[in-house]
């Protein structure tokens, strides 16, 4: 498991030096996360035949229910960066794809982060440090063996600053739910009967514009009535749609 940039096309499985590289987005970090979460890794599998069954993309993730974290409101981030070692793990070499690996799915290089502004905060390098030392101190074991195999002087991080604030305020969690779409028209030429649904749940509202929360309350509402057909989170739905329906000319944000 790599991630996928430049000629390592997401789900498109290769190999290099004669290893099985499967280049994916965060999804496979999701998964192995919420396995931990849960308590329940496979027993009696190998960690190839485990890595093969994990989803390489974001939709497959949320088909099988394996983004919980991220429903839950947070995002996961890399202690140490996955997105800056890319260059050095595409060069061929089967040794720096095994490292490239391990710094994307090793429990101890991620750390879980609030959504907003979570790309931020993500590569804030005192919100880092601050992680750093607690990996230290509750698993200083694990942590020294795991910053022997990535080596390179990367676990150099500068001590934590006491005097760092690092904190959300509540308008920090309401401006996505405050933001504003407009309805520009209630008819779609999308042959999809979710986004048929969303639409005519739209246009009975009788909303020009409606923020996110508005428009979970009509969503919610017509699942409850039975005119939106989902099992699933009803803006995780519109927010899959949410680009078709802006360039179907149905709304602009």
């Amino acid at each position: 498991m790599v991630r996928a940039h430049g000629t390592l096309k997401r789900g498109k499985i290769t190999r290099v030096d004669g290893i099985e590289v499967r280049p994916s987005d965060l999804s496979p970090v999701w998964a192995v996360q919420q396995a931990i979460l849960h308590g329940d890794p496979p027993e009696g599998v190998s960690f190839a035949e485990w890595a093969r069954s994990l989803p390489l993309e974001h939709n497959v993730t949320r088909q099988a229910r394996m983004d919980l974290l991220n429903r839950a409101g947070f995002h996961t981030a890399h202690m140490f960066d996955v997105a800056a070692y890319r260059a050095r793990a595409c060069v061929g070499s089967a040794t720096r794809m095994r490292d490239a690996c391990l710094l994307e799915l090793h429990p101890l290089n991620v750390f879980w982060i609030p959504k907003p502004r979570w790309q931020y905060w993500g590569a804030h390098q005192a919100v880092k440090a601050h992680f750093a030392d607690l990996m230290r101190s509750y698993v200083a074991d694990a942590w020294v063996d795991f910053i022997g195999k990535i080596g390179e002087g990367v676990a150099d991080f500068p001590q934590p600053d006491p005097t760092f604030e690092y904190s959300y305020g509540e308008g920090d969690w309401s401006a996505r739910a405050d933001r504003e779409f407009t309805v520009r028209r209630a008819s779609t030429t999308i042959r999809t009967r979710q986004v048929a649904q969303i639409v005519s749940l739209i246009g009975r509202s009788g909303l020009n514009k409606f923020t996110e929360s508005q428009l979970r309350a009509v969503l919610e509402q017509g699942k409850a009535d039975g005119e939106f057909n989902t099992i699933q989170d009803v803006m995780l739905v519109f927010n899959f749609y949410r680009k078709q329906l802006r360039d179907d000319g149905v709304l602009d944000y």
